[in-house]
C-alpha cells in the first residue's frame, strides 16, 4: 500500500494545528462556560466551581506566553560580529523561572556569539563554551558574578549542554563556526585558542579534531557552581569527578515542571469525563487531579528510595502503594467503594506514565536502556488507561 506524500504532509499540518490550538481553545471554552448562564455553565459552576475558571485563565495566559518562546531551528541573523557584554537583568530572572516550570518545551534561547562578563572584552580572559539555552546561561552567569570571563555561546537550538551533546547539537562544527566569526578577537597573535568545554559535552565533541583545528580544549567541571574554583585551580579534584549526582535539590528542581505537565494531562482527562457526565450523568471524579499530583510529587522526591532498578518498576511500586491507600480510603468511606474497580488500573497506568516520562528528566538514565524500557511498557500503559475508562463506564 503506497502512502501519498501529500497526505503525510497534510496529516502533519493538521497535527501541528491541533497541537498549537488545543490548549488555548480549551482555556477559552472553560472561561466561556464559567461566565455563561446556560444549563451547561450552571452544572459546571455548581459541581466544580474551583476547577473551570482558574484552569481556563491559566491555560489562556500560558498560551499567550508561548508566543514569545524560541522557535526551533531558528536561523539567527547576526547584527554584529563583535563581542557583546552580557549581564543579568530582571527579565532574565523571569525567563529563567519560565524555563524552569516549562522545561519540557523549548522556551528561551540566546543568540549564539561571543560575550564577556567584565567591563570590557579581554582576549586573555578564560573562554567558556556553552549552549544557547537561556536557563543554562542564566545559571552560569549567576555563578560567575565578579569574575571576568568570555562566553562562546554556540547554537544548540535552545537545548542544554548535556541533551545537546547527545543530540549532536553541541559539536565541533558549532564550536568552530563561532570561533571563525570572532578569530580576530580570540586569536590576535595567531596562537592556539584555549577553550573550556563542559564535561557533560564529552559525547558531542571530538577533542582530537579540535586540537587539529588550532584549538586547545580544556575539560571543565560538571556543575556550574564548580566553575569559580576551577578557574582558580584548573588542576583541582574536579578533574577526577566523572559521576553526576542526583541528590534531593536536583530532584526537587525536576519536580515542579513535571507536576505542571501531569496536572495539565489530568485536567484534560477530567474534562473528558465531565463531558461523559453531561451525556450519561456519570459524575466525573475530581479526585483524579490530586491523585496524579501526589504521584507526580512522590516519584521524583522519593526516587532513590522507591524499590526497583528500572524507572517503570519504580512507577509500579509507587502505584502499588498508592492503590493500597486508595482501597483503604474506599473502605473507610472517603471515596466511593465502586470507584476501586476503575481507579486501580488508572493508578498503575499513571505510575507507569510518570515513570517513563521521568527518564528524560533524571541524570541517571541510559539512552539504550530507556528506549528498551519504553518499548516494553508503553503498550501496557495505554492498555491500563483504556481498561480504566471501560471499567469506569461499566462500574457506574
Amino acid at each position: 500500500m503506497r502512502v501519498n506524500k501529500n497526505d503525510i504532509i497534510t496529516r502533519r499540518m493538521i497535527a501541528q494545528v491541533l497541537k498549537k490550538t488545543l490548549l488555548p481553545l480549551t482555556g477559552f471554552i472553560l472561561i466561556l462556560i464559567s461566565i455563561s448562564t446556560g444549563t451547561i455553565a450552571t452544572l459546571a459552576l455548581k459541581t466544580y466551581p474551583e476547577i473551570f475558571l482558574p484552569s481556563g485563565i491559566i491555560m489562556l495566559v500560558y498560551s499567550i506566553l508561548r508566543i514569545s518562546y524560541y522557535k526551533t531551528k531558528t536561523r539567527w541573523i547576526h547584527k554584529s560580529n563583535k563581542p557583546q557584554e552580557i549581564s543579568l537583568a530582571l527579565i532574565d530572572y523571569l525567563k529563567a523561572f519560565i524555563c524552569w516550570i516549562d522545561s519540557f518545551r523549548r522556551t528561551y534561547a540566546l543568540e549564539p556569539g561571543l560575550y564577556y562578563t567584565g567591563a570590557q572584552f579581554e582576549s586573555n580572559s578564560p573562554l567558556i563554551v556553552t549552549a544557547n539555552y537561556h536557563l543554562t546561561i542564566f545559571m552560569l552567569l549567576r555563578r560567575l558574578r565578579g569574575i571576568n570571563v568570555n562566553l562562546l555561546v554556540i547554537d544548540t537550538d535552545g537545548i542544554n549542554v548535556w541533551c545537546a551533546a547527545g543530540k549532536g547539537r553541541f559539536s565541533n562544527s558549532e564550536i568552530q563556526k563561532q570561533i571563525s566569526r570572532f578569530t580576530q578577537y580570540l586569536n590576535p597573535k595567531d596562537e592556539k585558542i584555549e577553550i573550556i568545554i563542559p564535561k557533560l559535552a564529552f559525547s558531542g565533541v571530538n577533542l582530537k579534531d579540535l586540537r587539529n583545528a588550532n584549538v586547545k580544549p580544556v575539560i571543565g567541571p560538571i556543575h556550574a557552581h564548580e566553575i569559580p574554583a576551577f578557574l582558580k585551580n584548573p588542576t583541582g579534584n574536579h578533574n577526577n569527578q566523572y559521576r553526576v549526582h542526583f541528590t534531593f535539590p536536583e530532584r526537587f528542581f525536576t519536580w515542579l515542571p513535571g507536576l505542571m505537565q501531569y496536572l495539565y494531562y489530568s485536567l484534560l482527562v477530567f474534562l473528558f469525563l465531565w463531558i461523559i457526565e453531561l451525556v450519561w450523568g456519570i459524575q466525573a471524579p475530581r479526585i483524579i487531579i490530586p491523585l496524579v499530583a501526589f504521584m507526580a510529587t512522590a516519584y521524583p522526591l522519593l526516587f532513590p528510595w522507591i524499590p526497583g532498578s528500572l524507572f517503570a518498576t519504580k512507577g509500579l511500586t509507587l502505584a502499588f502503594v498508592t492503590s493500597i491507600g486508595y482501597i483503604l480510603a474506599a473502605l473507610t468511606g472517603l471515596v466511593p467503594l465502586p470507584s476501586i474497580l476503575p481507579f486501580i488500573p488508572f493508578i498503575f497506568a499513571s505510575g507507569l506514565f510518570i515513570a517513563l516520562s521521568y527518564t528524560g528528566n533524571s541524570a541517571v538514565s541510559n539512552y539504550t536502556k530507556v528506549r528498551k524500557e519504553i518499548a516494553t511498557f508503553l503498550i501496557p500503559t495505554v492498555g491500563l488507561f483504556l481498561a480504566s475508562m471501560v471499567l469506569f463506564l461499566w462500574a457506574y
